[in-house]
């Protein structure tokens, strides 16, 4: 399955003795059940003192996984702020920006 060549990368970063490991949408075809043992996964890493660069455009799953989150775009930082000082609103806000002109424009 998918989920277990995650897995599968996931012990070949290890071997290497990686200090950096990046997982890039690592989770997007995952069931709920995959995603919280790749969740659980990362979190050991990052207890034994590994560096994880978990990029996703799931933002819920941002809130549950992230110390800290940068965003990007247009390929330049935006922000970077600890996880636990922004809310899910302000985060969607730091990724799609500021949406209250749109709403009261007529089109």
């Amino acid at each position: 399955s998918f989920a277990e060549k995650q897995q599968v990368e996931i012990l070949r970063l290890l071997y290497q003795e990686s200090k950096l490991m990046i997982f890039d949408e690592v989770t997007s075809l995952l069931s709920v059940d995959e995603n919280v043992q790749v969740h659980d996964i990362l979190r050991a890493l990052t207890k034994e003192g590994k560096y994880v660069l978990f990029i996703s455009h799931d933002l819920p799953e941002i809130k549950v996984v992230a110390d800290r989150v940068c965003v990007l775009k247009e390929g330049s930082v935006q922000n970077i702020v600890k996880n636990k000082d922004l809310s899910a609103a302000e985060l969607a806000k730091e990724v799609i920006g500021d949406i209250s002109n749109l709403l009261t424009s007529s089109f």
